[in-house]
């Protein structure tokens, strides 16, 4: 991995923005009040203090590789978590090449499904390739809170980290000038990413009133995790439900995961900080269900009600909301989502959706590829949003 110098420059306010220089390769863009000092080294290793910047502002970022016609760049920038601290995120942006539009291109920020909670498992160590759906576009993929840096661990649905993540990565794609980025902005999420979206959808107009949402789409979405349903897959909401508790507990010190969690399954869950999804998944599948908890944190307190508080559905959406579903989903099962639109429709927000005919979990979202980009064309275009609510 080529070395990196970080990326620095101007608050708002302070007149023009400084130039950019591109040294042998390397980034360093005009935009923080100072170069943030770090090491040649790992490019996930944060800044030790993290000096304070606003969400969004840049820590450093480097050049990756890119589909022809497109740009890309490995960023590491500011975000906060459920508490509101100052956290370094990573994640990745890709931008058209050619001219801009008047205002900048729209933008938008792909929210990713479940990869594990260590930061081996950030999606951008591997490029985080997304797709626009057909709409020539910014595509900015947020790692979400914990999972980048070193040493620290993902706060997995965590509500409020997950959409601060997914904003202020459209933020930062912002305060790079070349990439021309406008403030139109919509959210595409699937099944942890689902949650994300709309999670960013319901903090979107008082967190970033500067941007103008214009959409989200959640395909598969967790939410209502403290319930079962038709159909639920005991162990896969097992691994969840591990995987929840302890990813909550980053953000919320009141829940504290020995409270719930057997020994064996506190000693299986210690490789959550350094496998990924398949091997947590693996270490924790052949615990007995009855060994799993000595206190279920989804029928206990105080981690219940702070799951409840982490379901999306509580207020209500900056823009409109697609929700898409596979009829044989087995690990977000259609009446899990059915219940979520119901909670939605009840805000009084327009909520379309697309069920997807022996879609499973890995393969609707790809089949409903043509019906999210006309979606999401619709609303860049500024036409009426459907709706399935009665």
């Amino acid at each position: 991995m080529a070395s990196t110098q970080p990326v620095k420059g101007s608050t708002r306010g302070r007149g023009r923005r400084r130039g950019v220089a591109l040294v042998a390769g390397v980034l360093c863009v005009g935009l923080l009040s100072a170069c943030v000092p770090r090491p040649p080294g790992d490019f996930f290793d944060a800044p030790v203090p993290l000096q304070h910047h606003r969400p969004g502002t840049v820590v450093w970022a480097e050049p990756i590789a890119a589909a022809p016609g497109y740009g890309a760049l490995r960023v590491m920038y500011h975000s906060r978590d459920a508490q509101h601290r100052d956290r370094a995120v990573t994640g990745t942006i890709f931008y058209p090449t050619d001219p801009a539009p008047a205002g900048g291109w729209p933008v938008i920020s792909w929210a990713h499904g479940t990869s594990g909670m260590s930061s081996s498992c950030a999606p951008s160590r591997n490029g985080a390739a997304t797709g626009s759906y057909g709409i020539r576009a910014v595509v900015v993929a947020s790692d979400y809170v914990g999972l980048g840096p070193l040493g620290e661990r993902h706060a997995f649905l965590s509500g409020k980290a997950e959409g601060y993540s997914v904003i202020d990565i459209v933020r930062a794609a912002r305060r790079i000038p070349w990439v021309h980025a406008g403030r139109r902005w919509l959210t595409v999420g699937v099944s942890q990413g689902g949650h994300a979206s709309l999670f960013a959808g319901e903090l979107a107009s008082h967190y970033a009133p500067e941007l103008d949402l214009e959409g989200v789409v959640a395909a598969e979405p967790t939410s209502n995790l403290t319930e079962n349903f038709p159909g639920d897959t005991p162990l896969v909401m097992d691994v969840v439900s591990v995987l929840a508790l302890y990813g909550i507990a980053e953000d919320h010190p009141e829940v504290h995961p020995a409270d719930y969690v057997t020994p064996l399954t506190a000693e299986r869950a210690a490789v959550m900080d350094t496998g990924c999804l398949t091997e947590v998944a693996l270490s924790l599948a052949t615990i007995p269900h009855d060994q799993l908890f000595q206190a279920d944190p989804r029928t206990t307190e105080p981690a219940r009600s702070v799951a409840i508080a982490n379901d999306p559905g509580h207020f209500r959406s900056a823009a409109p909301i697609l929700l898409i579903q596979g009829t044989a989903d087995s690990v977000v099962v259609p009446a899990r989502t059915e219940k979520l639109r119901t909670i939605l429709c009840a805000l009084g927000e327009p909520v379309a959706q697309v069920i997807g005919p022996g879609g499973t979990h890995d393969t609707s979202p790809g089949l409903a590829k043509p019906q999210i980009g006309a979606w999401l064309a619709d609303r860049l275009a500024g036409a009426p949003a459907p709706t399935s609510c009665t």
